[in-house]
């Protein structure tokens, strides 16, 4: 058989030899290169998928962690108030004041649902005969149980607690006199079953004896609306989910499925034996999966527990792999494409040098034999005349160079390189054309990730810096230190936001001179910073005037060419305003997006910091 294929190769002719040899040797190495490169593009598509699936893991933990922190934050300071109340004999609180803070607890914190507390008989002022129904928030036994709801005006409603002595939150924080962060159940607020999950914490004299519980309640309608609210760039049919300690899904894609067990559902075995291992060693795990769709899915886990409770929560993200996988799909189609036009292109050149050959064509055959085995190192040949064979020798040069040109462009796009130059042969040099065009999207698909990767790592990064327990000052240095240097700002200032006197005033500073003649504090309305907090929109000022020291803001005669201040809210209430000033005379939009995607968590952690200073003056007030 292999004789009978030479023999048939012998009887071609030379055009047909020269063009069969070039197709083979020009499409295997565009073959090979784009096998190489798809395979890395599937290999840098699959770990930047992990990558993110991680990180948003962690700011879903972040988030939902923060929510029930709150709730547990809320029971712990009512628990001291309380227990002071009952063990301090120079401090006394009536039911009526009780109901007072608890009226203004469920009214100032809209993420709780309710807020209640029980007392054993006689354990809160002894006096439970006198409160025999006395009201909707007493019963037949008298014992001060008020739990308070709000209603559709936001105004506190207050009933009595039922099922008490035999419901697991009052029971297990009894029994074992510790916080409990309970599973979800159902429970009537305002005449509707509401399906809700509760932080309780159990209220002990100073010899641990049982007195009573506090606790907070979080409609699982509030942590199922995170979960809506989820959303990945670039991921399509991203979402997250909530799992309890034994596996009740709180919050998910399908709303159908709140409430009921896992076990119930048709979670797969991989995924049970990977929740029950993470609930009880803490440890993070990756699935990939495909769904009844046939979407290729990776799943990353994190365990959350909440306090000192013993309690562990699974939080998951889902991202969809099929949105970059079609890109991928395309790209390749379009690296195909580019690959058939070349082969087309070459094949096409050498049909109409071959159609002009003559006779004369054995002068240069062996320089053409060589050129056709792939071997570019090729010696001139030392003819000019303008007839067929000079015509030749010319277009055997030409293609040599456009070889080269091709290896080395497609050499460097396989590595990463994509700043090589190619000069177009003609207005119809359809190969350089779509080599030009793969090179494009190739680097904007690059740079795109790029792009993600350096927002995604600062915030990462700022949120390690706003890790911990921090007060407002620390905290500020800190945002502010760590803005100016990633962001390359010359000079920057961090901003709080007073509600008492209506005010803002500086906490930090970076690379910013004090002046005698410049204010620390602006009202509301009054110079730049007064009017980003009046309007909570940010403002970006561009050719600034050298007497930039007449216009009210807290730089001074520092004249950058460009000033950013903006403001950062938490749940729509002001929380600050951070000023930058740049030499740069146009900012990256990159930097503007970093701003505006960083400002919600520094809101957050700064309310957090705020919180933690008025809960120490709280019981600095109540210690005096």
């Amino acid at each position: 058989m292999h004789k009978n294929i030479m023999k048939i190769f012998r009887n071609l002719s030379i055009k047909a030899k020269l063009i069969l040899i070039v197709t083979i040797v020009v499409t295997i190495i565009i073959a090979t290169i784009s096998t190489t490169i798809a395979y890395r593009i599937k290999n840098n598509i699959n770990k930047h998928t992990i990558t993110i699936a991680k990180e948003t893991a962690h700011n879903y933990a972040n988030t939902v962690t923060h929510h029930l922190e709150q709730a547990l934050t809320k029971a712990v300071i009512l628990t001291d108030i309380f227990k002071e109340a009952l063990t301090n004999k120079d401090f006394t609180l009536t039911r009526h004041e009780a109901n007072y803070i608890l009226k203004k607890v469920i009214e100032r914190n809209t993420s709780l649902i309710g807020v209640g507390v029980a007392f054993e008989p006689n354990a809160f002022d002894e006096q439970d005969e006198k409160f025999v129904n006395y009201d909707t928030g007493h019963d037949k036994t008298g014992r001060f149980i008020p739990y308070w709801t709000r209603n559709e005006k936001g105004k506190g409603v207050v009933d009595a607690l039922i099922g008490y002595d035999a419901a697991d939150w009052y029971l297990l924080p009894k029994n074992r006199k510790k916080t409990i962060l309970l599973e979800p159940i159902f429970y009537p607020v305002q005449g509707q079953q509401i399906m809700m999950t509760s932080v309780v914490v159990p209220i002990l004299d100073d010899e641990r004896n049982f007195l009573g519980i506090i606790g907070s309640d979080i409609a699982l309608e509030t942590l199922q609306n995170l979960a809506q609210e989820f959303n990945v760039s670039d991921f399509k049919g991203a979402y997250g989910s909530i799992y309890s300690t034994q596996g009740i899904i709180i919050a998910g894609q399908n709303t159908h499925l709140i409430g009921k067990k896992i076990t119930e559902v048709g979670y797969d075995s991989i995924f049970l034996q990977h929740f029950y291992q993470a609930i009880k060693t803490k440890e993070h795990f990756t699935l990939e999966t495909i769904d009844v769709n046939d979407v290729q899915l990776i799943t990353h886990a994190i365990p959350i527990q909440i306090g000192n409770t013993n309690e562990r929560w699974l939080v998951t993200t889902t991202l969809p792999k099929n949105i970059l996988l079609q890109r991928a799909r395309n790209m390749m189609i379009l690296i195909i494409l580019v690959g058939i036009i070349g082969v087309i292109s070459i094949v096409s050149i050498l049909y109409y040098i071959i159609s002009k050959m003559s006779e004369p064509l054995c002068l240069v055959s062996r320089n053409l034999e060589t050129l056709s085995n792939g071997n570019l190192a090729i010696a001139k040949i030392p003819y000019h005349a303008k007839d067929e064979i000079g015509n030749i020798v010319r277009s055997t040069e030409k293609l040599k160079l456009n070889f080269h040109t091709i290896i080395n462009q497609i050499h460097s796009i396989s590595v990463g390189n994509y700043d090589l130059k190619i000069k177009r042969l003609s207005q119809e040099d359809q190969l350089t054309d779509a080599l030009l065009e793969m090179t494009h999207i190739l680097r904007t698909a690059t740079e795109q990730n790029e792009r993600q990767n350096w927002l995604k790592t600062g915030q990462t990064l700022l949120n390690e810096k706003m890790r911990g327990e921090q007060t407002p000052v620390e905290l500020a240095k800190h945002v502010i230190h760590f803005l100016c240097r990633h962001l390359d700002a010359q000079i920057g200032l961090f901003y709080q936001y007073d509600a008492l006197d209506n005010k803002m005033r500086m906490l930090a500073n970076y690379a910013y001179s004090q002046r005698k003649d410049v204010s620390n504090e602006f009202a509301l309305g009054t110079g730049i910073i007064g009017q980003v907090a009046l309007e909570k929109e940010m403002i970006m000022i561009t050719d600034i005037p050298k007497d930039y020291i007449n216009i009210k803001s807290g730089l001074g005669t520092l004249t950058p060419k460009t000033l950013i201040v903006i403001p950062f809210l938490y749940e729509e209430k002001l929380k600050g305003i951070i000023e930058l000033g740049f030499i740069e005379e146009q900012l990256y939009d990159t930097k503007i997006d970093f701003l505006k995607q960083v400002m919600p968590s520094i809101a957050i952690t700064m309310n957090s910091a705020e919180l933690s200073i008025a809960q120490m003056n709280v019981r600095d007030e109540i210690n005096d």
